[in-house]
């Protein structure tokens, strides 16, 4: 029960920070995707495939309630994503600072470019372009902000991750 306790406030913390704080200091119109950034490191660092579907389930549940987006499209793309970097782990070294840095930036990517493309078929005045520029800055932004979720969310990726010194 404490671990989903956890993940929610950890969560809830991740979208204030993105809405408040990073809404200030965005680059290109661009802010980084915490809430995704912190579900993908959940999914880059746990053994338990059960616990990578339910964690970054939640966490997509909580950005669709707290956003104008419609309801479900988060939750299903955070799914989606963090499904991606639990199969992708092995291959690109899950637990190195890097590896991660290159799951969150690719990851990102794709879940943004994949939500401005559903925004465009609702909003036809938002041009592909403009979808494809601001989603590789935001890729790139939640890349480099990998090193300090790491520090920020060690209680959470401790309860969801393994159980090791591997954040050292």
């Amino acid at each position: 029960m404490m671990r989903w306790i956890l993940l929610i406030a950890a969560a809830l913390t991740a979208i204030v920070l993105e809405v408040t704080l990073f809404d200030r200091l965005s680059i290109a119109n661009a802010r980084p995707d915490l809430p995704l950034s912190m579900a993908l490191l959940i999914a880059a660092t746990s053994r338990r495939f059960d616990l990578v579907c339910l964690a970054t389930w939640i966490t997509g549940l909580l950005v669709d309630l707290l956003s104008g987006a419609r309801f479900g499209t988060f939750s299903i793309l955070f799914l989606l994503a963090a499904l991606t970097a639990y199969g992708l782990k092995q291959l690109v070294s899950g637990d190195a600072i890097l590896g991660q840095m290159f799951l969150v930036g690719l990851l990102v990517l794709s879940v943004d470019l994949a939500h401005g493309l559903i925004a465009t078929w609702s909003f036809r005045d938002i041009g592909v372009d403009l979808v494809a520029r601001q989603a590789a800055v935001t890729a790139l932004y939640s890349a480099a902000l990998v090193p300090l979720l790491r520090w920020m969310g060690r209680p959470v990726l401790l309860k969801f991750g393994r159980e090791a010194e591997w954040l050292h």
